[in-house]
């Protein structure tokens, strides 16, 4: 049989028990799972309303020509940080003429 030692049957504990001789070790993995998977619901609701920084998505953040100001940069942060965005990457694309 599949995934049982030589001479056994599927029924049995490699000590000749059955398996279903002893409910302990069942109801204690039953009581212990029972108590952490309330928790951990709980921990991965708040992760998923709250994730962590860096799990955030990024998003690629073009300039183009230097066509930047403080008020723009500022504005753009703000509305990335309000969809949840955690980070962008800068791209600083040239081939016009530079505002300075």
């Amino acid at each position: 049989m599949a995934g049982c030692y030589k001479g056994c049957n599927s029924n049995t504990h490699p000590t000749g028990r059955y398996a279903h001789d002893n409910p302990a070790p069942n109801l204690l993995l039953t009581l212990l799972f029972a108590g952490t998977t309330a928790s951990a619901a709980d921990k991965l609701a708040e992760q998923f309303t709250n994730p962590p920084d860096g799990t955030k998505p990024r998003c690629y953040w073009y300039w183009i020509d230097g066509h930047i100001s403080r008020e723009g940069i500022t504005h753009d942060l703000e509305a990335m940080r309000r969809v949840g965005i955690g980070e962008g990457y800068i791209g600083i694309i040239g081939g016009g003429e530079v505002k300075a």
